[in-house]
């Protein structure tokens, strides 16, 4: 019994490593149209990392730094993909040193005028740091939903929602 707790623990912490040793390494993504790139790099205290996108010319357009002295109080990058048009970089963050766990910020960089979004900024919480993109911005995320309880539903839901990452640039977002 202890063997097969032991080798349990051993395949958990070897995936927990594999995690933590990708966000310690540089990641490059190219834009679809070759034009621009971003960059994540780890920081001093990984898995805490910096986001720089550069242009044609490898002039930085935009540099942002997630990292916290301790180390336990910054973000860390956990998906990261331009969309399929190269007009947005998406990326989302988890916390590192165990607060707000339970949430994923999302950034969207928006090409046109070289602006850094937020989704706190638009959206209630998101759950999951996982998304998927198709064309030609369209987005798909997870958001969390609390609900009264004298509303008839106990505690909170997970809802998957997509929007077209176009609409941002009006401040709306459409179905």
């Amino acid at each position: 019994m202890k063997r097969k707790f032991y080798l349990i623990l051993t395949i958990a912490l070897s995936f927990i490593n594999i995690s933590i040793a990708s966000a310690m390494d540089l990641q490059v993504f190219p834009s679809p149209d070759g034009r621009l790139t971003a960059k994540i790099i780890p920081s001093a205290k990984p898995p805490e990392c910096i986001v720089e996108i550069y242009g044609e010319k490898g002039k930085v357009l935009v540099r942002i730094d997630y990292s916290s002295p301790d180390g336990e109080h910054g973000q860390y990058v956990e998906q990261a993909s331009w969309t399929p048009d190269s007009k947005f970089f998406v990326y989302s963050t988890y916390n590192t040193g165990g607060h707000s766990e339970w949430q994923s910020k999302y950034f969207f960089y928006r090409r046109r005028d070289n602006k850094l979004l937020s989704s706190s900024d638009f959206l209630p919480p998101i759950v999951a740091a996982k998304f998927s993109l198709r064309a030609p911005d369209i987005i798909t995320l997870t958001i969390w939903s609390p609900f009264k309880s004298d509303k008839g539903i106990q505690g909170s839901i997970k809802l998957p929602i997509s929007f077209k990452l176009r609409d941002i640039n009006e401040n709306t977002i459409e179905e």
